[in-house]
C-alpha cells in the first residue's frame, strides 16, 4: 500500500482539519508550560505535510515548519518544565529551521548547540545515552553554526563528530529500540545517510575556508565545479535512504503523514546547496525517479525565482 501524497484524498483533508485543531490548542497553552512545545512542533510537521499533499503551497508548508522550529528553539532556550532537551528534537529543530527557511531560528539553534550538547542534552529522558544521535547533533550544530555565523572555525569538529556518529550507529542498537525491523532499518539508514551528507558538506566548507555562504542564502542554486565523486556520494546516500523509507512506509499498516516528504533530506540538501556542493543530479533525479520527486519535492528546494 502506497502513502504517496496523491493517494491521500479524504484522509488528508480530515487529518489536516484535525492538525489545525490541535495547533490551535497547543498555541493557547501557557508559555511557562514546556510540555506543549514538542507536540506543537510535531503538529506543525504533520500539518505541513498535509498542506503540501493537498495544495502544493510551498509558502504555507515552510511557514508551518518554521513555526515548529521556533517552538523547539523556545523549549531549548527557555528552560521550561516539561520540555525534554533530547538530541532527536534538536536535530528535528535544525531540519525544520532549514526546510522552513528561518535563518534567525537556525542561528539561534546553532549558537545554543555547544552548551546543549555538553549539558542538558546528555540528561534528556528520550534517547539518553545514545552517542550516535548526540554525535550527529554535534556535527550538525557545527555545520549550522559555520553557515549561520559565516564562521569557518566552527566546522573543525564537524567531520570527527559525524564520523563518530556513523561508528556508533550499529544495526543492533536500532533493532533494540524499534521492534519493527523495517522501521529499524529505515531509521538506521536515515541516520547514516544524513551523517554522510553532512560530512560532505563539512569537508567542502572546510576546503572553502572563510568563503562560506550566509544562512540567508539557503535557497537552492545551480552549483557546479566540484568533483563528480561528491555528487555520487550525495546521490547514493539519498537513494539508499529513500529506498528504505519507501519499503518501511509501504509495508506498515499505520499512516505516516510526516513521511510524505523526507524532511531531513530536504533540509540537508538545502544546506548542501548553500555550502556550494554540486546538486545538478537532483534535477536529473526528479525527472527519472518518482521516489525522489515525491520525497524531495523540487518546489520546496527552489528559490522564489525558480532557480535550482
Amino acid at each position: 500500500m502506497s502513502y504517496s501524497p496523491q493517494a491521500g484524498g479524504d484522509y488528508d483533508v480530515r487529518s489536516l482539519r484535525h492538525e489545525r485543531r490541535m495547533l490551535a490548542v497547543y498555541r493557547r497553552r501557557e508559555r511557562s508550560d514546556g510540555g506543549h512545545l514538542q507536540p506543537l512542533a510535531n503538529a506543525c510537521w504533520r500539518a505541513g505535510s498535509f498542506e503540501w499533499a493537498l495544495s502544493g503551497d510551498a509558502r504555507v508548508t515552510r511557514c508551518l515548519w518554521a513555526e515548529g522550529a521556533r517552538a523547539l528553539a523556545e523549549g531549548f532556550t527557555g528552560g521550561f518544565s516539561g520540555f525534554d532537551p533530547s538530541p532527536d528534537q534538536y536535530i528535528l529543530a535544525l531540519n525544520l529551521a532549514v526546510a522552513g527557511r528561518d535563518a534567525d531560528c537556525l542561528a539561534t539553534l546553532a549558537h545554543l548547540g555547544p552548551g546543549l550538547i555538553s549539558g542538558a542534552m546528555r540528561e534528556a529522558r528520550a534517547f539518553r545515552g545514545a552517542p550516535g544521535l548526540i554525535n550527529l547533533a554535534e556535527g550538525y550544530s557545527f555545520i549550522a553554526r559555520a553557515l549561520a555565523e559565516n564562521n569557518s572555525g566552527a566546522i573543525a569538529g564537524a567531520v570527527s563528530s559525524l564520523d563518530a556518529a556513523l561508528e556508533e550507529s550499529q544495526a543492533a542498537w536500532w533493532s533494540e529500540r524499534f521492534p519493527n525491523p523495517r522501521e529499524a532499518r529505515w531509521l538506521e539508514t536515515e541516520h547514516r545517510s544524513v551523517c554522510v551528507l553532512l560530512g560532505q558538506i563539512a569537508r567542502v566548507v572546510a576546503q572553502a575556508g572563510t568563503a562560506i555562504p550566509r544562512s540567508a542564502d539557503l535557497a537552492a542554486r545551480d552549483l557546479t565545479g566540484k568533483p563528480a565523486s561528491v555528487e555520487e556520494k550525495l546521490s547514493s546516500a539519498i537513494d539508499d535512504a529513500i529506498l528504505q523509507h519507501n519499503r518501511f512506509v509501504d509495508s506498515d499498516s499505520n499512516h505516516h503523514p510526516k513521511l510524505y516528504i523526507w524532511l531531513p533530506g530536504l533540509a540537508v540538501c538545502g544546506l548542501a546547496m548553500a555550502a556550494g556542493l554540486p546538486m545538478n543530479w537532483l534535477r536529473t533525479g526528479q525527472g527519472t525517479s518518482n521516489r525522489v520527486a515525491d520525497r524531495l519535492p523540487l518546489a520546496l528546494l527552489v528559490n522564489d525565482a525558480g532557480a535550482v
